[in-house]
């Protein structure tokens, strides 16, 4: 418990600094492969912070940053960062690229003018920007999420449902909600190799029957052959996972990824 406490000290403060200047953000990014083209993947930017003594793991930024009531802070401060690194980079080098963007700071008063910041890259790259939103933030405020939502679209933005089937889903709730990408949870893609077949057969004609809805459907943690194998059998359009590309410091070439893996 001794040790702990500097330790603590020292992630609080990295958290406050990057909110407050942006010092310290340093965003990672894990490819998202398009199963069909090398060419239409994207990169989920993922947060890490760096400090004197090096990266803060995730696991000791956001337990802190949703205990201390953060998240929207946060959130503003990475929209800040993106903004300012997509007006210095050439856009081809970064290309389509996804965000995740807490429930609450969706529905906050100053979202829609705070990510006006990112406009001008949806200029440069169309549909270069997908926001992630989990289901949560839907079935809470569902109405008010989806009008919101649908105004993002409208300008440009893709929508992406993440984290589907991790607890909170309702395929009634589907249908209602203004977005154009479902993000398998983890733990669901993996039950389609569960032993339990009932368990594994549900999962698999959710995918299905999502697939014929017209949705792009994203596995996550696709970390084996076996399992890449049989969400391409099953038509998912795209895949992330340590088996596809570990978040990295530099955005990975997609095309090049793809080829590695062979006939994908």
């Amino acid at each position: 418990m001794i040790s702990a406490i500097p330790s603590s000290n020292r992630f609080i403060s990295a958290i406050y600094r990057a909110i407050e200047s942006g010092h310290g953000i340093e965003m990672h990014y894990q490819p998202v492969l398009n199963l069909n083209s090398a060419q239409q993947g994207y990169h989920e930017v993922l947060l890490r912070l760096r400090d004197e003594e090096g990266v803060i793991s995730p696991l000791n930024i956001f337990p802190i940053i949703e205990a201390e009531g953060l998240a929207v802070e946060m959130d503003y401060a990475i929209i800040r960062h993106l903004a300012e690194l997509l007006r210095i980079c050439n856009s081809e080098e970064i290309g389509r690229i996804s965000i995740n963007i807490d429930g609450d700071t969706l529905m906050h008063h100053n979202f829609m003018e705070k990510i006006e910041q990112l406009k001008p890259y949806l200029r440069r790259v169309p549909g270069g920007i997908v926001l992630e939103i989990t289901e949560t933030a839907f079935i809470s405020e569902l109405r008010e999420a989806s009008q919101r939502l649908q105004q993002l679209r409208d300008n440009g933005f893709l929508i992406a449902l993440d984290d589907f089937g991790s607890g909170y889903s309702s395929l009634r709730y589907l249908a209602s909600m203004p977005v154009d990408i479902i993000k398998f949870d983890i733990d669901l893609v993996r039950d389609l190799q569960s032993s339990n077949l009932a368990q594994s057969q549900v999962t698999a004609d959710i995918a299905r029957m999502i697939l014929r809805a017209g949705y792009h459907v994203v596995a996550e943690g696709v970390d084996s052959e076996p399992l890449l194998q049989q969400i391409k059998a099953l038509g998912f359009t795209h895949a992330q996972g340590y088996l596809l590309g570990k978040p990295g410091t530099a955005p990975v070439d997609l095309a090049r990824a793809i080829q590695q893996l062979g006939n994908v």
